[in-house]
């Protein structure tokens, strides 16, 4: 009786394996790279945005030369280009991050490649 079910348990075994091996996995370690390159782009596009709204603050300052206008100005580079350099800055460092996580997860991305070649040879 206890051998019945051992041959069970290996036939689940290798049900399991098989459909486990059916299913594909995919680390794409491009996809860092990729997504490092798209936000130190972003990154950029905020910094030349930001320079934009202060040339344009720049020039409403010229026309806001009294006390009232002096606080607007200051109103709008406190509440429009401090947020920007705040999100330039965590744009950036996500972007560095993932840089970063990819060569530390150098080594993943190669067993993971190994693992896939393993499991191309076991499915011939």
């Amino acid at each position: 009786m206890l051998s019945g079910y051992s041959i069970l348990i290996e036939e689940l075994e290798v049900m399991l394996l098989s459909d486990l091996f059916n299913k594909d996995v995919i680390l794409d370690e491009e996809a860092f790279s990729n997504a490092a390159k798209r936000l130190k782009k972003l990154s950029e596009s905020v910094q030349n945005f930001k320079k934009d709204v202060n040339k344009h603050l720049s020039d409403l300052e010229q026309g806001f030369d009294t006390p009232a206008g002096k606080k607007f100005i200051a109103s709008c580079k406190s509440s429009l280009i401090s947020p920007l350099n705040d999100q330039a800055l965590v744009i950036e460092s996500v972007a560095d991050n993932l840089l970063l996580a990819k060569n530390s997860y150098q080594s993943v991305f190669n067993e993971y490649q190994a693992l896939n070649n393993q499991i191309a040879n076991f499915k011939k």
